[in-house]
């Protein structure tokens, strides 16, 4: 009990700090089974923040949290009008990162990255979009991320990080016709990352990490026959990986982060012959102070063969014998640099700009990067993109002004594709830790309190917006931990508790707020955890719990108000982690279901009190992390635990409405099926509801009004839509339909994997199952189920790695038609 207690009072006061860092996967779930639907128009947040606390009064949803941008919903790959810098009307937004573009030739694109739908269309890593911006049936579905593309006639060539490509085993590089989702018969594996792609008649040049290609060695650059697919005799040794490659006549220019080229000195970037790989004497001399390792070191990303001049972008402060920042013109036959400065400066880790995609057009150089300064001219700190002139070099005023770095650009007729780890293009705005969103628009209104830190918990309440959290500023006053703001402008108004830390947690009763927290000093009293602060002085009242410990949640209901957190007693009685008091005396009713562990948030419904957090038991009940409990403290027949990773795992956010209650935390299963990060049960019953919105991370924060649910937490996607941290989900506008239940394949635990491993995955129905594990060159290492039938459920198969070469391995589980593959590592 004791150590249960201790972990789970480090989880919760580390939670914001760590929590939100672990994560676990799932696979093969079934497509949404979902009637419900994510409001599309809802702006989110930055992919770096997290949604904590979510509140709606009226027509405004009020958001806290750890964020500091909100913006549209955009997705990672956005085509956008190069003369007005603005999106186009209509188009298939991505969930995910695009790292590489290549125009059709036809007014569509093919993207390829990191990434899970397209169109809210499943397409894993790489999709085809159409110049009439649908999304083609074409789904080779590469099993990880795709880094490179090259086009050959009616072939396109693909590079990156995966092992399987249109349901065949290609190993990094594959090649793919316009038509069939199915890998071509051409084949030549490769056994690391394939970054860098460039074709010239007969031959594909290849750059990356690896050793061997098609069996044979060769150092992160290649030639390699498109007729056999095999290496040409081009032999290049380089040691670090390769970026970017360029041709010009008969030389090859490769970039990246190395230091020799054929064991000669050649700093990230070097000529080559084409054909016999015969390092050229052309070395512009590369350097970058500082060295610093940050971002491993100076580099070049790009290359871009322009008549007789090349640019180079990356990351580097000298190039050529001349001062240049991440951007320069080198004379083809000299490797100085030209007297076109662009005169780049700032941003990127350590005060250097870089640059990651070069387009030209006409006058125009088009730029990708991470810059405060081109041309000379100041522009947004950490711009994304812009353009300079090719003649003069001054800053052209063109910026499609994306939240996060853009990746990759590529340009047909007057539509330049971005693509890159961004989330939201144009309209987004700077809102720190809280905001207010118009809730039939989805936009974010002007109302901006800025909290110096996180926020944790809101209510509206008597026409006030109170907010607690852990900040020594809001509204533009000095507030400690707890405030109330005016809704209409923002201003803190003079109500001042100033608690000495965090509020997580606040409740309305009567001319008070029931504050809930961390702290020990509240509204001008020694208190600790919980405290009445009156809604007019800001006072803490003389009713006082006496908490023995946190207090992370709280409920009001008639004549009690329900408390929950991480204490062992509570209003004068023994009390582990949940009490009923009552609003008078502060007294502990004789309500008592007490927890091994620790209650994160609670909510009620038709006198039942639902609880989840860090727990195993209630009531010496077994119920994990979720439980339901009468007004009698009896933990009722309702049963949904909610697991995690490894058996791990918490519940962080209820919400109730109507017969449904919402759970939201760190679990991948719950009632036996299952749900990440989400789920909707039946309120009396505990059956899980069918409408299931699939998050793709932790959800911190839920919220249910007017029939619509609030998410917000730090996850990446909802459903098929890229909603970052915060979305909204509708009501469902027909009845589901059946849908064909998949397999549920969790990565196995532990991994990386030395001597034993368990792999864990889950039956929509009985089946015959086959698990197999194979090398990255897809060969057979070990078949641990072959047509074994099992029955619906949950599933785990013990795995021995003795005696395996340390490396990565695939597991790849078939049953009912279907199948879902993960990875693992072996460590010697």
């Amino acid at each position: 009990m004791l150590r249960s207690r201790v972990t789970s009072v480090r989880l919760l006061k580390g939670g914001l700090r760590s929590l939100w860092l672990l994560g676990g996967l799932m696979s093969g779930l079934p497509a949404a089974a979902c009637a419900q639907s994510v409001d599309t128009t809802m702006w989110s947040c930055d992919r770096g923040g997290r949604v904590l606390a979510i509140a709606r009064e009226g027509n405004t949803i009020y958001i806290g949290g750890n964020f500091a941008y909100v913006g549209p919903s955009t997705g990672g790959g956005v085509p956008i009008d190069v003369r007005s810098v603005t999106p186009l009307p209509r188009y298939p937004r991505v969930v995910g990162r695009v790292n590489t573009v290549l125009n059709d030739g036809e007014g569509g694109w093919y993207v390829g990255g990191e990434f899970s739908h397209v169109g809210n269309l499943p397409r894993a890593n790489l999709a085809h979009i159409l110049a009439d911006g649908t999304v083609a049936a074409w789904a080779p579905d590469p099993d990880q991320q795709v880094w490179a593309l090259a086009a050959v006639g009616q072939t396109l060539y693909v590079g990156g990080d995966f092992n399987f490509v249109g349901g065949e085993p290609r190993a990094h590089l594959a090649a793919l016709g316009p038509a069939s989702s199915a890998a071509l018969p051409w084949r030549c594996d490769i056994n690391s990352r394939v970054t860098a792609l460039v074709a010239s008649g007969p031959t594909l040049y290849v750059g990356g990490w690896f050793a061997y290609v098609a069996g044979q060695p060769r150092s992160r650059v290649a030639a390699v026959d498109l007729a056999s697919g095999l290496p040409t005799p081009l032999q290049v040794s380089i040691d670090d990986q390769v970026k970017a490659l360029a041709l010009h006549d008969t030389t090859l220019y490769i970039g990246g982060y190395f230091w020799t080229v054929n064991g000669e000195p050649r700093r990230c970037l070097a000529a080559v012959g084409a054909e016999s790989g015969a390092l050229h004497a052309w070395d512009p001399a590369l350097e970058r102070t500082p060295i610093s390792s940050i971002d491993g070191g100076p580099h070049v990303n790009a290359l871009l063969v322009s008549g007789q001049s090349l640019y180079v972008a990356g990351t580097y402060s000298k190039l050529g014998g001349q001062a240049r920042r991440g951007l320069t013109q080198l004379d083809l036959s000299t490797a100085r640099a030209t007297a076109w400065n662009p005169r780049a400066f700032g941003g990127g880790y350590i005060g250097v700009s870089e640059f990651y995609s070069l387009v030209r057009s006409g006058d125009t150089l088009f730029v990708a990067g991470w810059f405060d300064s081109l041309g000379g001219q100041p522009g947004r700190i950490g711009g994304r993109a812009g353009a300079v002139s090719v003649a003069t070099g001054a800053r052209i005023d063109w910026d499609p002004d994306t939240n996060d770095l853009v990746m990759s650009l590529a340009l047909q007729g007057s539509v330049m594709y971005l693509g890159g780890g961004f989330t939201s293009v144009g309209e987004w705005v700077e809102r720190h830790g809280l905001a207010a969103m118009d809730a039939t628009t989805g936009r974010v209104t002007d109302w901006d309190p800025r909290p110096s830190s996180y926020v944790k918990s809101l209510l509206v309440h008597g026409g006030k917006v109170y907010v607690g959290g852990y900040f020594s500023w809001i509204g533009g006053q000095p507030r400690y931990g707890i405030a109330a703001l005016d809704p209409e402008t923002g201003e803190a108004t003079s109500w001042n508790p100033g608690a000495d830390w965090a509020v997580w947690s606040m409740a309305p009763l009567g001319n008070t707020v029931v504050a809930g927290g961390i702290f020990s000093w509240i509204g001008g009293r020694s208190q600790r955890g919980l405290a009445a602060i009156d809604t007019s002085t800001g006072l803490a009242t003389t009713w006082n719990p006496h908490a023995g410990g946190d207090v992370y949640s709280v409920a009001v209901s008639d004549s009690v108000i329900y408390v929950g957190g991480d204490f062992l007693t509570m209003g004068g009685q023994p009390r582990n982690s949940l009490a009923a008091l009552d609003p008078v005396t502060g007294m502990a009713t004789p309500w008592n279901p007490e927890t091994d562990g620790s209650i994160g948030a609670m909510t009620l419904l038709n006198g039942t009190i639902y609880v989840g957090g860090w727990f195993h038991t209630v009531n010496g009940v077994v119920r994990h992390n979720l439980a339901a409990i009468d007004r009698f403290g009896a933990v009722t027949s309702w049963v949904a635990d909610a697991f995690g990773p490894g058996g791990y795992g918490n519940v962080q956010a209820l919400a109730a409405a109507d017969s449904t209650v919402y759970a939201g935390g760190f679990f991948t299963w719950v009632a036996g099926q299952p749900r990440p990060y989400f789920a909707a049960l039946d309120a009396t019953t505990g059956a899980l509801r069918p409408e299931y919105p699939q998050p793709d991370d932790n959800v911190w924060s839920l919220a249910a009004s007017n029939g619509i649910v609030y998410v917000g937490g730090g996850f990446t996607k909802m459903s098929s839509w890229p909603q970052v941290n915060f979305a909204a989900i509708n009501p469902p506008e027909a009845p589901s339909q059946p849908t064909r239940p998949g397999l549920a394949l969790a990565q196995c635990a532990p991994n990386p994997v030395r001597d034993n491993t368990v792999i864990r995955y889950a039956l929509p129905a009985d089946q015959w199952v086959s698990l197999s594990v194979f090398d990255l060159q897809g060969r057979l290492i070990a078949k641990l189920l072959s047509r074994e039938l099992q029955t619906a459920g949950l599933h785990d198969v013990p795995v021995s790695t003795a005696g395996w070469r340390p490396g990565c391995y695939l597991y790849r589980l078939e049953g009912g038609g279907l199948s879902a593959t993960r990875k693992m590592v072996v460590l010697q």
